[in-house]
């Protein structure tokens, strides 16, 4: 597994730097952008065969012989943790006859097997054992081999790219999203949520949504009173090499608050902080109550055991950003669970609460993470692992969310969700 140099963002940043506003083109969004097949096919093609996609989470293959499975469009990838630490990626396909070699979500083992003709395959691919090896004019041991396509490990996640000549993942992110993805410090974490909901739908009916804060005063409105996602006090930025990100100010309501007086949650949020919102009333201070919350918890956050405080800017500490790579879509909001209080017990009552107030069992309703009729989401939580790690397996498959809660002091470090786009 690989290691990178620690990345800090400048502690007094109070938003993301903001990019230069691109010449949009004009282009008229058509429905077969979203129906066509052959749009799809396109897409798959030029696209999804060409991009970094995300295969797993570091830690899930921790020893040699450690495998994952994964796919993107009708491919489907192996990735298998190496002798050496390092993890490689195969095509889940045998050379032999074109069977897939398993269909198993992850695993481990000394050798693969082909379950049609029994051809075994070592770590690195290669084809070690045949069945009625002597009846073979030239023996395909050493040297038939599943297709290798790219992998790399960076930012506790595992990645890969069926485009042999594509370019560094760095490349790929370009250095600013790849510097503030590092500072996140996701290989920290451990995940405690993995939820998948499918949908006949296109990928863009996702990323869609996440280009854009118009829909949250009518989708959301249990966030107005303490998410600011009012167009002007957010921001988007769209990056040159097709990425983009979006930062929504927390601690703070949107203008379509009804009230001149801070009422809950952010009253008891603000409360937590020891900073008293009663003393901010009216709709030109809140962004100082913002800053105010922010202060408490820079000069609190470490005392009361946020260690992680220590590597995050200002408005990492708060805000809601989402960066919407072209392979996959990263939301994180700062917040922590005291060490001493963590159990299964009370992770699982806590993380009932949903986190954008929007409570639901089947992914029906309109809620934040899903209310898709049609899409294929596929979501990923992860929680501190310095603090989290005698729990680090626990896996919740209930669609819930995380919400940040401040009752009896216990308080979610972090959440990392990751969406699928195929």
């Amino acid at each position: 597994m690989t290691a990178n140099e620690s990345v800090i963002l400048p502690q007094e940043l109070d938003r993301p730097p903001k990019q230069a506003e691109p010449e949009l083109r004009g282009d008229s969004i058509t429905a077969d952008r979203y129906t066509s097949n052959d749009y799809l096919q396109r897409e798959l093609k030029q696209v999804w065969r060409r991009v970094w996609n995300i295969g797993g989470v570091s830690y899930q293959m921790t020893d040699p012989g450690d495998y994952l499975t994964t796919e993107v469009g009708h491919e489907s990838v192996i990735l298998v943790r190496q002798l050496d630490g390092s993890a490689k990626a195969f095509l889940n396909v045998c050379p032999h006859r074109g069977t897939r070699i398993t269909d198993a979500t992850e695993g481990a083992v000394e050798r693969f097997h082909c379950p049609y003709h029994g051809w075994q395959f070592d770590w690195e691919g290669t084809v070690v054992a045949v069945p009625d090896e002597e009846d073979y004019r030239e023996s395909p041991c050493g040297r038939a081999r599943l297709r290798e396509v790219l992998c790399q490990e960076r930012f506790g996640l595992i990645w890969y790219n069926l485009d042999l000549e594509a370019a560094p993942l760095e490349s790929f992110l370009g250095a600013q999203i790849t510097r503030e993805l590092d500072s996140h410090r996701i290989e920290d974490m451990v995940r405690v949520l993995d939820i998948t909901a499918e949908a006949e739908a296109n990928w863009k009916i996702i990323t869609d949504n996440f280009n854009e804060a118009y829909h949250v005063k009518v989708l959301h409105p249990e966030l107005i009173p303490y998410i600011a996602a009012d167009y002007q006090d957010c921001q988007f930025d769209l990056f040159p090499s097709g990425h983009n990100r979006g930062w929504f100010p927390a601690f703070m309501p949107s203008q379509q608050y009804g009230s001149e007086i801070i009422g809950e949650p952010l009253k008891s949020m603000a409360q937590a902080w020891d900073v008293d919102s009663d003393d901010y009333q009216g709709r030109e201070t809140w962004s100082d109550l913002r800053l105010a919350i922010q202060q408490s918890k820079r000069e609190r956050g470490i005392d009361r055991g946020f260690t992680h405080y220590a590597y995050r800017s200002n408005y990492q500490l708060m805000d809601y950003v989402g960066v919407d790579v072209m392979c996959f879509i990263l939301n994180s909001m700062q917040v922590a669970f005291p060490q001493e209080k963590l159990s299964h017990e009370i992770l699982s009552q806590y993380i009932e609460l949903g986190v954008t107030g929007g409570q639901y069992s089947d992914g029906s309703q309109k809620d934040g993470f899903f209310q898709y009729e049609k899409g294929r989401i596929v979501s990923v939580y992860d929680i501190d692992a310095k603090a989290y790690k005698a729990n680090k397996d626990i896996h919740f498959s209930s669609p819930k969310q995380i919400r940040e809660f401040y009752d009896d002091g216990i308080k979610i470090i972090s959440y990392i969700k990751i969406h699928s786009r195929l």
